[in-house]
């Protein structure tokens, strides 16, 4: 008897059919961060925070340390105004670094992955307000993506969130040797965490239609940035082979 094997977030279970799904991590080159969410969060607190320091105090500050919270029993000041909770600006816990550069014109903050190597998602905000991402190494610029309801997230982030999953209905002509590989996907989970599209970005043809149908009845834990639902993007990859048991 073969057997099917499925693997979410590190849990293997065993069911006695003839195939095996295994739901991989992202491979790719440089996929988001796995802090990005928190990151994006932060650079919305930090917009929040020096609009209001400036409509208090009537000037920008002159680093964001002075959005921090002030000292126990203290009011606060221009120095410490206690706007942006000290967790968030201590970006050094979640990997990311936050660079600020106040001019006549006005200000931009960047907030950039520390290690690169672990992913990308790069943040810039301008005084305007208006926030970019971009998805490959280095700061980000004007010339990238608007972040504007929708965020990319690593794979195995949203592998965590996975609330409602369906196996792939393969049919038995599937089940003759020469048969298998990797399906890669790109998918998109609206505001309330349903999937609402999938591309296909490589494997066997075959496949690929019945892996779709079946991501499209998955659903996630939405995910929250500035205290708003956003679409998430993310890569699933879905693998199939005949196992010997």
């Amino acid at each position: 008897m073969r057997t099917l094997r499925i693997m979410i977030a590190g849990v293997v279970l065993l069911v006695s059919l003839p195939l095996a799904l295994v739901l991989a991590s992202d491979k790719e080159p440089c996929e988001a961060h796995p802090d990005v969410v928190q990151a994006a969060n932060l650079i919305f607190a930090v917009r929040r925070g020096i609009h209001e320091y400036k409509s208090t105090y009537g000037r920008l500050p002159e680093h964001l340390e002075r959005l921090g919270p002030n000292r126990p029993g203290v009011a606060p000041s221009a120095d410490s105004a206690a706007i942006v909770p000290s967790e968030l600006l201590e970006t050094k816990k979640y990997k990311y670094q936050l660079r600020y550069d106040k001019s006549e014109d006005g200000y931009k903050v960047w907030l950039t992955p520390q290690n690169q190597k672990k992913g990308c998602g790069s943040f810039l905000l301008s005084s305007d307000g208006t926030v970019w991402v971009r998805w490959s190494k280095g700061e980000a610029s004007s010339q990238d993506t608007l972040l504007e309801g929708r965020l990319r997230v690593p794979g195995d982030w949203m592998q965590k969130r996975l609330v409602a999953q369906y196996p792939p209905a393969w049919p038995r002509e599937l089940r003759k040797p020469g048969i298998q590989g990797e399906v890669r996907m790109r998918v998109v989970a609206d505001k309330q965490g349903k999937v609402r599209a999938v591309g296909v970005e490589s494997g066997p043809s075959e496949l690929a239609p019945y892996d779709v149908d079946c991501l499209k009845r998955w659903s996630y834990e939405p995910i929250l940035v500035d205290g708003l639902h956003i679409e998430a993007e993310f890569p699933v990859s879905i693998f199939f082979k005949l196992s010997s048991r």
